[in-house]
């Protein structure tokens, strides 16, 4: 473990707005569909079905690569790894800006997917874990997440800015995918800057052997399923958009505001407040299961609500961002409250994301073929219901995690009275 830390100095703090800043932007390319939904739709002359298989795909990928993602975080270096992602990221962005054929489309997602996940993710978090002990893990993830949405809302407010100026709707979206394409540059240079290179996990050699050790850790499938639960409303959240719209009858303005607030503007607040919480409480574990209750009841509220109430249904897209960004600021906290080696982090998150991340392949393409054969409010209802059953699971995975952590604690305790008497 690292040297305890109870507070940040200068160098943290710079490496930490360069995690935020690249860890907000990369995903961005893929994930702006969150504000610019039905504009993406019509500038690439696609259906809900096709922008569906092109997440889904981007998922799959994600899936396929989240487990080697550990590998490839044990043994390279994470700032040259990190690099060659926002790079690569860069890219493809590019090439997106042309707004492409659904074909093309569907191979920038490939392409995503795997330096996303193959080079990406798994050193990213490893990277972040290791600038601070136990006392402040919950600190460290929540003000992660809560900075890596401040970067996207800064850059997403400046990128809707250039939507407005421009009348034509396609070149607007040219524009916000090119300056998302910018910052991923920007990312390549802050992260070369601020970071050294890391030598690799001194058992490197026996990566497979680390995987073969996490695989039989309950807490791997324990945190694994609880993620899943999560994101899936993480990837469902965004039909919420196109539900204000088509459903519920906002107007475009109202619905890029509440989209813009559920999906950014709350996170920079409550990702840190909900991982400051956590390291109070000692275990994220508690903390999580009753983040997981409340979104819970906010996906039975959206279900429930109806369609005449705008007011109501504002609110709940307010507390829908609340607790996704609640929760993402701290389920990765649990990795250090589990006890896992720092060694093992690589091929531990590689494998919960393997298993947690599994939504962002299904839910696209599924959501998108409900819309598709049940057009209207009926499809959304069907939509938002599977989700309220992904928020379910992640209750009961935390409640799961909190009861094993706390019963391993107490075994761990009493070998220790043992061995001393």
């Amino acid at each position: 473990m690292t040297e305890s830390k109870a507070s940040f100095d200068k160098k943290t703090i710079l490496q930490m707005v360069a995690l935020c800043i690249g860890g907000g932007n990369i995903y961005m390319l893929v994930f702006m569909r969150a504000m610019f939904y039905d504009q993406m739709i019509d500038g690439m002359g696609i259906t809900n079905t096709e922008f569906g298989n092109m997440i889904g795909l981007y998922g799959l990928t994600s899936i396929a690569f989240y487990f080697f993602g550990g590998i490839v975080a044990d043994k390279f270096s994470a700032r040259k790894v990190l690099v060659f992602s926002y790079l690569i990221t860069a890219l493809g962005g590019m090439i997106y800006a042309t707004l492409p054929s659904y074909g093309v489309g569907m191979s920038l997602h490939l392409m995503w997917g795997a330096a996303h996940t193959l080079t990406f993710w798994a050193s990213y978090i490893k990277l972040t874990r290791s600038l601070g002990d136990s006392e402040v893990q919950g600190r460290l993830f929540g003000f992660l997440e809560g900075g890596r949405a401040l970067a996207v809302t800064l850059i997403s407010s400046v990128a809707g800015l250039l939507f407005t100026w421009f009348d034509n709707p396609r070149t607007g979206l040219q524009a916000i995918i090119l300056t998302y394409t910018v910052m991923n540059l920007v990312s390549a240079v802050t992260t070369w800057i601020n970071f050294e290179d890391t030598a690799p996990t001194r058992d490197n050699r026996n990566l497979l052997k680390n995987l073969k050790v996490v695989v039989r850790m309950p807490q791997a499938w324990i945190i694994g399923f609880m993620v899943m639960g999560l994101m899936a409303s993480n990837s469902g959240q965004h039909y919420t958009t196109p539900y204000m719209t088509h459903v519920l009858g906002m107007g475009g303005g109202m619905v890029m505001i509440l989209s813009f607030m559920r999906s950014y503007a709350i996170k920079p607040i409550f990702a840190p407040l909900l991982g400051i919480i956590a390291d109070k409480v000692g275990r994220p574990s508690t903390v999580l299961f009753w983040s997981f209750a409340l979104l819970s009841a906010v996906w039975l509220g959206i279900i429930t609500v109806g369609d005449g109430n705008h007011t109501a249904f504002a609110v709940l897209m307010g507390c829908l961002g609340i607790m996704i960004a609640s929760i993402r600021g701290v389920y990765f906290a649990t990795v250090e409250e589990s006890g896992v080696p720092m060694e093992y982090t690589g091929a531990f998150v590689g494998f919960i994301c393997t298993l947690g991340m599994a939504p962002d392949a299904f839910i696209s393409p599924l959501i998108g073929r409900i819309l598709d054969t049940y057009p209207g409010a009926q499809g959304y209802n069907y939509s938002f219901m599977i989700l309220l059953g992904f928020s379910v699971l992640g209750l009961v995975m935390a409640f799961t995690l909190a009861a094993y952590n706390k019963r391993s604690a107490k075994k761990e305790k009493e070998l220790k009275v043992a061995y001393q008497g």
